[in-house]
């Protein structure tokens, strides 16, 4: 059993594919993905125990298991406690705890983001185009575009949601909390305009109708903050 786990979801993602290709390149084999939300132990003890119909392996791929609130989810970490040894991988889009890790008795990979992202993120605020510029370049040596376009964009949606008082009580207070105080930053309607020039960005670059690239086009939106 293999669990990737951690906040940086692209490096993960990329391992989990390598992971399932290399699997597949073995030959007559199954793949078959467990999702959420329907997590259950049947359909877990299927996977594992029963035959395939043409005696294939079979690789179980588990995805977020720990990432919501399914009952199932403890009666499945204890079954999987006892089988170790399976042809398992678990992917997390989130570290997990390091406990439930030794309980699992599996091996693991953690993918985490630098912190210079989120200081990136956390500094997104107007007047601060200097430092964004530098915070950018820095992140740039070793991340790609795409992933801070990625969370960015995830981050204005959350400012935008805890402008709203009746989304944001889906937000942990913790978490709220400092997004309030960055989104009052902000003028009314800011963030959602900045929002609408992502999405034309990202338009943009899969269309191919822009000519810039995505990492010029993020250094140009960090310029007008």
């Amino acid at each position: 059993m293999l669990i990737l786990h951690g906040d940086n979801l692209l490096a993960s993602r990329k391992r989990l594919v390598d992971e399932i290709r290399a699997f597949r390149l073995r030959g007559k084999v199954e793949v078959v993905r467990l999702l959420p939300p329907r997590h259950n132990l049947t359909d877990l003890k299927q996977a594992l125990e029963s035959s395939s119909l043409f005696n294939q392996d079979r690789l179980v791929v588990l995805e977020q298991l720990f990432s919501g609130r399914n009952s199932a989810t403890k009666q499945i970490a204890d079954y999987l406690s006892h089988h170790s040894d399976a042809n398992v991988i678990l992917w997390e889009n989130k570290k997990l705890p390091a406990a439930t890790i030794s309980s699992l008795k599996a091996r693991q990979q953690l993918f985490e983001l630098p912190k210079v992202i989120y200081t990136l993120l956390d500094n997104f605020i107007p007047g601060n185009r200097r430092q964004l510029i530098n915070l950018f370049q820095q992140t740039m040596t070793n991340q790609p575009a795409e992933l801070i376009f990625f969370l960015l964009v995830r981050h204005i949606k959350d400012l935008i949601v805890v402008s709203d008082a009746k989304s944001a009580a889906n937000i942990p207070t913790w978490k709220a909390s400092s997004l309030s105080r960055q989104a009052a930053r902000f003028k009314p309607m800011e963030l959602t305009s900045i929002f609408k020039r992502l999405l034309d960005i990202e338009w943009g670059i899969k269309s191919g109708q822009s000519p810039l690239s995505l990492k010029y086009q993020l250094e140009l939106l960090f310029c007008s903050i």
